[in-house]
């Protein structure tokens, strides 16, 4: 439960004493209120407790509460509803206490038991044997014992000769036992995920995404009942092509909800043990085996902070998509992860990629502690060979000597190599640290010569400057160390508000950079040769710039066959959310545009259907929406967000949606009941009897 509610019970209580002894209450306008006054508002903090109750926050009310009372009836002030209220805090306190005591309880029996079939897999033996070889105690094995054949996993015999001695065997198990059995290791962790936990950062506003605390626990519930009676198996992953920031895609992996509860809680039974498997923090950044947020500014301040000569900047390519399962078990093994989940998570990545033993879902948080526990060996190789380095994800900096850089990189691709990883080439520079800092230093001139323009001719100018100094430079350009920060983000990295507010200078290079950039595109087709990415750094930056000044005009002038690349997706979508409320209309007509390029990707309207929110109350996007939705191609992201975006609008076509609905991919089902129950409500009942607890209580929490 959140510190908020807890805070503020404590604090009318502690107010409601103050004012009881004749004490100057801080807050002079309550000073005089009547006692009931100040009784009723800790009853109704009371009661918010009492909505979510948590051991932690009921402990710590409850106790303040007791004092209080004591206090006042000293005083000779009524207490009797502070009195019902302690007894209703006790009651839930109890109730908490005893859940979380069941709960544990039963999540370690269902580990022990795990333990016990993996062990009489080699052959019988008693609850004594199975004791010593487990090392715990015969209590917990006779427990676990008795659900395993309960469920019919195990069988009970007695000892030839010795009628009080018990033998396990384990039973040959038909399709439905092992169903009933599968994913067992899925349910301890449950209890723990939030929607954050399951929310993919590549595809935007899928069902569930938003989720509360209350309504997530409903659903993680559900699915247990589904894992619990052998309903839930993992549907094979929808992959979407993703736009890259620096052009190109790559693959996303669309998983029904259940799917997302399962793989989160399968990384969930492994976090400690990957967290305690790495090196210092200050060493390897993000991801880690606990929860913990992006740390691109650090990555930079390593190489900023650093007085050595050189710096080594390296990546992976197609990291995610390439790391091989067994080498994965292999480190969570070495971490010392739990058997049983790693054996379901194995078979779960192997359900999901119909096969393919490669590869993690990436987009999705569970992802992330998995991909970095495989480059631990990289890790200590490093700190081995005494370099100075950071890692982020796959990107890692090292500094030193040239001498000493260069040997980091041979360190890294022997490592790489051992792992069947490989360096992306493209994104490996040595670079004199001089060289770095100029450019950082010249970049962080150029804001603070934007900001402290005191007229119109001299922002105009320094507009360029800054685009000038972000891209200009093709073998360092501000990509390099700022490699998914946006625009925004820098200038806050830098320390100073940022308002720009001349739109006419931004439109000139924006014109100028994107007849450059499709000069650039026709000589690297012609030639074969990479293009200059100068010129994609200045539009993104351009429109990056035009979205954060608010800026609604050049909606109409924008080219649409430059802004429909997929590298610009993520300034665009900020700029039309920017722009949307304000004129419709215009964005409209410059989404339409686009779409009539047909150079996007399903992935990028996801971006764009959910900048709109709930613009276009009037009807602005429905052409646009409608034309998606009956669109013939295989396109199913971008269609059913249009189907989404329809219904929620009740301007849906159900019938023709129906006829659509049948075809969509498996791994969409989700977002295909959502909408279905949006317009023609099913019974709940039915619901779950057609497709399981968990999307039941998915589509009833989380409507279009």
């Amino acid at each position: 439960m959140s510190r908020a509610p807890l805070g503020a019970f404590l604090d009318e209580v502690r107010s409601m004493l103050q004012r009881s002894g004749g004490a100057l209450h801080p807050r002079g306008e309550r000073a005089r209120e009547s006692p009931d006054a100040a009784v009723d508002r800790v009853l109704a903090c009371g009661r918010e407790l009492l909505d979510n109750p948590s051991v932690e926050a009921l402990t710590a009310a409850s106790a303040e509460l007791d004092s209080a009372v004591r206090i006042l009836r000293r005083r000779s002030v009524p207490v009797e509803p502070l009195v019902g209220l302690g007894s209703e805090m006790e009651d839930a306190l109890l109730a908490a206490v005893t859940g979380e005591a069941r709960r544990d309880l039963r999540e370690y029996t269902h580990s022990v038991g795990e333990r016990i079939l993996s062990q009489l897999a080699g052959g019988s033996a008693s609850p004594s044997e199975l004791a010593d070889q487990l090392d715990v105690e015969i209590s917990q094995i006779s427990r676990a014992a008795k659900t395993l054949r309960d469920n019919g996993l195990i069988e009970v015999r007695t000892a030839p000769g010795d009628r009080r001695r018990r033998i396990y065997r384990a039973t040959s198990q038909d399709a439905s036992v092992r169903r009933r059995r599968a994913w067992r290791s899925l349910v301890e962790r449950l209890a723990a995920l939030r929607a954050e936990d399951v929310r993919s950062d590549l595809l935007p506003g899928r069902v569930g995404d938003r989720l509360g605390a209350k309504p997530m626990a409903g659903i993680c519930a559900a699915f247990r009942d589904d894992i619990e009676s052998g309903r839930y198996e993992p549907t094979p992953a929808h992959e979407v092509d993703v736009p890259k920031t620096n052009g190109g895609v790559r693959p996303a992996a669309a998983l029904r909800f259940a799917d997302r509860l399962a793989y989160a809680a399968l990384v969930e039974r492994c976090r400690a043990e990957i967290e305690a498997s790495l090196v210092s923090e200050r060493t390897v950044l993000w991801p880690r085996g606990a929860k913990s947020d992006k740390q691109w500014l650090e990555l930079e301040g390593f190489v900023s902070d650093s007085e050595d000569t050189h710096v080594l900047s390296m990546d992976i390519q197609s990291f995610y998509d390439s790391i091989r399962h067994d080498i994965l078990a292999d480190a969570l093994e070495r971490a010392g992860c739990d058997q049983a989940v790693m054996s379901d998570l194995r078979a779960w990545l192997r359900e999901i990629t119909e096969g393919r033993e490669r590869g993690l879902p990436q987009g999705l948080t569970a992802s992330d502690p998995l991909a970095t526990v495989v480059l631990a060996p990289l890790d200590l190789a490093l700190a081995s060979a005494g370099v100075r380095f950071v890692r982020h994800g796959d990107d890692v900096r090292a500094v030193g000597s040239l001498a000493d850089v260069r040997d980091a990189a041979r360190v890294v691709r022997d490592q790489l190599r051992s792992l069947e990883l490989t360096i992306n080439d493209d994104k490996t520079r040595v670079l004199r640290h001089a060289t770095y800092m100029d450019r950082r230093n010249e970049v962080s001139g150029a804001v603070r010569g934007y900001l402290e323009a005191s007229d119109h001719v001299e922002r105009h100018s320094a507009i360029f400057s800054l685009l000038d100094a972000l891209g200009a430079d093709v073998e360092l350009s501000w990509r390099w160390y700022h490699d998914t920060l946006s625009v925004r983000e820098v200038m806050e990295s830098i320390g100073s508000p940022w308002d720009p507010s001349d739109t006419a200078a931004l439109m000139i290079v924006l014109k100028e950079a994107a007849q450059a950039e499709e000069a650039s595109a026709r000589l690297a087709a012609k030639w074969a040769t990479p293009r200059d990415p100068s010129g994609t750094v200045l539009v993104q930056t351009g429109i990056a710039m035009l979205a954060a000044a608010g800026a609604v005009e050049p909606a109409d002038e924008l080219d649409a066959r430059i802004v429909a690349r997929p590298e610009y997706a993520g300034p665009l979508s900020s700029y039309i959310e920017a722009t949307a409320p304000e004129n419709p209309s215009a964005v409209a007509g410059l989404l339409q545009r686009i779409d009539d390029t047909g150079e996007t990707y399903g992935a990028q309207w996801l971006h764009f259907y959910e900048a709109l929110g709930n613009a276009g109350e009037h009807g602005e996007f429905d052409s646009l929406a409608r034309s998606h939705l009956e669109a013939t191609d295989r396109n199913w992201m971008r269609r059913l967000r249009a189907a989404r975006f329809m219904a929620h609008r009740d301007n849906l076509d159900t019938d023709r949606f129906a006829d659509i609905a049948d075809q969509a991919p498996a791994a969409l089902r989700d977002d295909v009941l959502s909408i279905m129950n949006h317009t023609t409500p099913q019974p709940p009942d039915t619901l779950a009897k057609n497709e399981g607890a968990t999307a039941s209580a998915l589509v009833a929490a989380a409507p279009v």
